[in-house]
């Protein structure tokens, strides 16, 4: 039997969940009255206005949501997303949720939980896909939380045919696809790596340089911004790959990187080239 991992899109995952539900939560996670008191007026001291053809309407106050950019916010969306994580629990020692295992030895992974990005993991058959579907309906009753069906995507593994998944698709409402994106700039589902799997680091450096010429930068400023913002694109990259999959950026890209870079610095056109007056080695040491 095959297995199957469901990329979940939440729709405006933060601005959509309900404060009662929030409340509860805290609750059932032994929160003091002080302290779930204390966390609850951080969450619902807000009001709101409307603009209503050219006029301001009267304040009203939500019944859900919590803001962005709060720093009480993240605790408070992992918290909630905990129950979504119960609700699956639960249904593995019944053995309705047949969870997928990665090795012999290896642990059973039913999902993946990141702030608001959500993999399920699970056997690829119909009554899986529906167990799937009702904890996510169960939660999403619970918290108001919407699930954007079609943006959400469906990855079978090899042994999966292409009847079974396209019957997955339906039951979950989610396309079938080969490639669930980009997490934290790494792809998830790759091959081999080549040359052409990080091609989008050289294009973004590509693209920051080519804004940057038009402006008259001196010497320092243009080392300056090599050092700050274009050398920093390629160690985010490599962070997220040893962090995710430990996997090395190919050489090739590491070297079309620093030949951009050191052609911005000392001015290199495809028509004419100057001299390179410092080591680059010595250009890219720290000060």
């Amino acid at each position: 039997m095959g297995y199957m991992a469901w990329k979940i899109d939440l729709a405006k995952a933060y601005d959509k969940l309900q404060w009662g539900f929030i409340k509860q939560v805290l609750e059932e996670i032994g929160t003091e009255g002080k302290l779930n008191s204390l966390i609850m007026s951080c969450i619902t001291n807000v009001q709101y206005k409307v603009a209503l053809n050219g006029e301001m309407s009267e304040t009203f106050l939500p019944k859900c949501g919590i803001r962005q950019g709060d720093p009480l916010s993240p605790y408070v969306f992992v918290l909630c997303m905990e129950k979504l994580s119960h609700i699956i629990k639960q249904q593995i020692p019944e053995g309705a949720w047949k969870s997928v295992k990665i090795s012999i030895a290896g642990p059973e992974i039913s999902h993946l939980f990141f702030a608001d990005d959500l993999i399920l993991f699970g056997q690829a058959s119909v009554q899986q896909a529906k167990i799937m579907r009702e904890c996510l309906d169960t939660f999403c009753d619970l918290s108001w939380q919407q699930v954007c069906f079609p943006k959400s995507r469906i990855h079978c593994s090899k042994n999966v045919s292409h009847s079974i998944a396209r019957v997955l698709a339906n039951v979950c409402g989610s396309p079938v696809s080969k490639n669930l994106g980009n997490y934290l700039g790494v792809p998830l589902i790759h091959g081999r790596i080549t040359k052409d799997t990080y091609k989008e680091i050289i294009e973004k450096t590509q693209n920051k340089l080519a804004n940057w010429k038009s402006a008259s930068l001196s010497f320092a400023g243009r080392c300056t911004l090599i050092k700050a913002v274009t050398s920093a694109l390629p160690i985010y990259a490599i962070y997220a790959i040893y962090a995710m999959q430990s996997i090395k950026l190919p050489s090739e890209t590491c070297s079309t990187l620093d030949q951009i870079n050191r052609n911005f610095l000392w001015g290199n056109t495809s028509d004419k080239k100057k001299i390179h007056l410092v080591n680059w080695d010595t250009v890219c040491i720290p000060k």
